[in-house]
Order: structure tokens, then C-alpha cells, then sequence
């Protein structure tokens, strides 16, 4: 499954390890977002959602200049649920700028085991993302998407939180 440890200023897939039993996908939906993030967000999710396990429990919260929309885990009850999400992400408008902290909140609200933000890492609330991170108290993995974003802020986001940080 997606593991990955940062180090440096680059995403390395170090090791494999399963995902805890309760994730937040925290799914970045802002401008920036365009074109080839999209379309890689969307594959990652839909290779995640459709991965066999009966033992994880997802919620997945879509992102821009704030909170466009929540989906908590009993709401994703079945494989057939899960497959609409990338569907349901791209619907969820966009924002011109991407607050990062907003979505932070909202998960820790949903008391996960490990969020998993998919983003390019553009957000606007920079150190705040750092600091909402730490008050999660739990592992926050990045998958970060597109070139153009701070793989840096990804980086650092993983680090500060013992998650990891992966690039397609």
C-alpha cells in the first residue's frame, strides 16, 4: 500500500506497510489542481478506493479555500460507494486559493488513525498546516501530485507528523 519516508528535499518509497484501519483522505480540489493533478489525484484514488480491504474504514474530505465537502465513513459503506468517490471529488468546485488548515480540522473531527492529504502542495496557510498537523497526533502521508507545487511543504507535513511522503 502507499508508504513512503521523506528525506531531504525529495519523496522516496523506503518501505511498505499497511495503512491504520481508519483514514481521512484529505483530497486538494483548488485551482491548481488543473489538468495533470487532477487526472493523477483522481487515478490514485480510484487505485486506492478499489484496493480489496475489509478492514478500512475512509472518510474523504474534498478541499480548496475551505471545506467543499465530507464524506464520513458510514457513508462509504460498500466497494460500489467507494468507486463514485473520484466522481463525487470532481464535483466538488474549486477555490482560488487552497487552504490546507480547514480540511485539517475537519479530519482530526473524525478521529482518524492516519490522514492521507492528495495534493500539489500550493497552500496558502503554510506554517498553520504544520502546526493543525501536529495537533492531529497521528501520522499525516502526502501524495503529492504535479510538478509545480512545494514538494518541500509536502515533505516537511509528512516529517513533522511520522507519515511519508510519495510522488507518482
Amino acid at each position: 500500500m502507499l508508504c513512503a519516508k521523506a528525506t531531504g528535499q525529495e519523496c522516496h518509497v523506503k518501505e511498505t506497510r499497511p495503512m491504520p484501519e481508519r483514514v481521512v483522505l484529505v483530497v486538494d480540489v483548488s485551482s491548481s489542481m488543473k489538468g495533470k493533478e487532477t487526472e493523477q489525484a483522481l487515478g490514485f484514488l480510484r487505485g486506492f478506493l478499489s484496493a480489496p480491504n475489509d478492514q478500512l474504514d475512509v472518510a474523504v474530505i474534498a478541499f480548496g479555500s475551505g471545506v467543499h465537502g465530507v464524506r464520513d465513513y458510514a457513508e462509504l459503506p460498500s466497494a460500489i460507494e467507494a468507486a463514485e468517490i473520484p466522481k463525487w471529488v470532481s464535483s466538488q468546485g474549486e477555490g482560488d486559493s487552497t487552504q490546507l488548515v480547514p480540511a485539517l480540522e475537519r479530519a482530526k473531527a473524525l478521529k482518524p488513525k492516519a490522514v492521507l492529504v492528495v495534493s500539489d502542495g500550493c497552500w496558502f496557510d503554510g506554517l498553520g498546516v504544520v502546526a493543525e498537523a501536529q495537533r492531529l497526533k497521528v501520522p499525516v502521508w502526502v501524495y503529492h501530485v504535479g510538478g509545480k507545487g512545494s514538494r518541500r511543504r509536502a515533505i516537511q507535513l509528512a516529517e513533522v507528523t511520522g507519515g511519508g511522503c510519495y510522488s507518482p
